[in-house]
C-alpha cells in the first residue's frame, strides 16, 4: 500500500508539471519546523533495502522566509527518490546551510539543501547506469514513463517553478550529490532588528554590545589602505577598534590566544582568501567554535556572491558599507556564534 501510495504521488506531481503548473505562491515559511517536517519524511519514507540516513543542519537562524515550502519539499522529495534507489548505496545525507546576505536596506538568505549518496566503500564513485527504474509510471493517455526520469522531471519543472539552481554530480569519480540552492527574502518578525520608529535606540544597543566584542573581533585585508579603511569605518560604526591582520594565517595565534567569534574579511580575489580562511579553521576545528565569517566584496555579481557562500564564508556584505549595515551584520554575526558556542557546551 505504501507503495502504491509513493507511486501515485509521484503520478500527482508528474501531472502537474507535465501541464506547466505555475502556481508557486511564496508563503511565510518556519524554517525550523519545516525541516524537522521533511527530515521525519526521509526517516519514514519507503526504500528499497535499509541503509544509513545522516541529516544535519549546519546552521539555524529561526528565522521565517517567503518562498514556496510545498514545491520545494516536492522538489528534494524527488531528488531523494533517485539518491536511495541506486544501486550499491548504504547512506543517504541530507544537509541545510542559511546563509545571508545582506543589501540595503533588503536581507536575504541563502538556502543550500544538500542530498548525498554513499557507498560503503570511502570516495566510491556511483555511475549514472546504476540508476534503479523506480517502476514505471503509467500516464491516463496509456504511456508508461521510467520512474526515474519522472522525479528527475519533476524536481527540475519545480525548481524552475520557484527560482531554484539545482546541480548534480552524475557520481564519476565520487559519490552522487544533488545541491538545490535558492535566494529568498527574510520575512521581518518582532523578534528581529528593527530599525523604525526606535532606530536610535536600537542602533545604541548594538553599538554597546558590539564595543565590548570588538577585541574579540578580527578584519583580514592584506591591502594595508583599504584595511585601514575598514578599521576605521568599523571604529566610526562601533565606537571600539577590531583587532586587524594581514592575511588568513596571522588568524590561528588569535585563535589560541583569544575567544574569537567574528571575522571580517575583504576578499579581492573572491574565494582564494576565503579558502586560505577555511584551512585555518579547519586546523583548529575541534578546540574552537568556528567564528562566523563575513565576506566583504566588490563583486556584487551572483555568481560572485555564490561562489563566496559555496566555501565557508558564513555571511555576504556588499562594498560600498554603511554604518547602519554594518552594525545589523556583525550585531546577527555575533548572535549567531553564540548560538553555535551555547550548542557546542550543550
Amino acid at each position: 500500500m505504501q507503495e502504491l501510495s509513493d507511486a501515485t504521488d509521484r503520478m500527482l506531481d508528474y501531472s502537474a508539471a507535465e501541464s506547466g503548473a505555475t502556481d508557486s505562491v511564496p508563503a511565510k515559511t518556519n524554517l525550523d519546523p519545516w525541516l524537522n517536517s521533511f527530515q521525519g519524511w526521509l526517516q519514514n519514507a519507503p526504500k528499497d533495502g535499509g541503509f544509513e540516513l545522516d541529516a544535519v543542519v549546519a546552521s539555524r537562524h529561526r528565522v521565517s522566509v517567503r518562498l514556496d515550502a510545498e514545491r520545494l519539499r516536492q522538489l528534494l522529495q524527488h531528488r531523494a527518490r533517485v539518491a536511495w534507489r541506486m544501486e550499491g548505496v548504504d547512506r543517504v545525507g541530507f544537509s541545510m546551510r542559511v546563509q545571508p546576505v545582506f543589501t540595503v536596506p533588503n536581507e536575504l538568505i541563502r538556502l543550500a539543501f544538500v542530498l548525498r549518496a554513499g557507498v560503503a566503500a570511502p570516495n566510491t564513485a556511483i555511475p549514472v547506469e546504476n540508476l534503479h527504474n523506480l517502476r514505471g509510471i503509467n500516464l491516463a493517455d496509456g504511456r508508461t514513463v521510467d520512474g526515474t526520469i519522472v522525479s528527475l522531471a519533476i524536481a527540475d519543472r519545480f525548481a524552475d517553478m520557484i527560482g531554484a539552481e539545482v546541480k548534480v554530480s552524475e557520481g564519476f569519480g565520487g559519490p552522487w550529490c544533488a545541491k538545490v540552492v535558492l535566494t529568498v527574502p527574510v520575512v521581518p518578525t518582532v523578534n528581529q532588528i528593527d530599525l523604525g520608529g526606535d532606530r536610535d535606540v536600537t542602533l545604541s544597543v548594538m553599538q554597546a554590545k558590539l564595543r565590548q566584542l570588538a577585541q574579540r573581533t578580527v578584519v583580514v585585508d592584506s591591502d594595508p589602505t583599504s584595511r585601514a579603511k575598514l578599521v576605521g569605518f568599523f571604529e566610526d560604526a562601533t565606537g571600539a577598534a577590531p583587532i586587524e591582520v594581514s592575511g588568513a594565517f596571522d588568524i590561528e595565534p588569535l585563535l589560541s590566544a583569544l575567544s574569537v567569534g567574528v571575522v571580517l574579511l575583504t576578499a579581492y580575489s573572491g574565494v582564494v582568501e576565503i579558502e586560505a580562511v577555511r584551512r585555518v579553521f579547519e586546523t583548529r576545528e575541534r578546540k574552537v567554535v568556528r567564528p562566523y565569517l563575513i565576506a566583504v566584496s566588490l563583486d556584487q555579481s551572483p555568481s560572485g556572491v555564490e561562489s563566496l557562500l559555496d566555501v565557508v564564508a558564513d555571511a555576504y556584505v556588499p562594498c560600498p558599507l554603511n554604518a547602519p549595515a554594518m552594525l545589523i551584520v556583525l550585531y546577527k554575526a555575533w548572535l549567531e556564534h553564540e548560538r553555535r558556542a551555547e550548542s557546542a557546551r550543550s
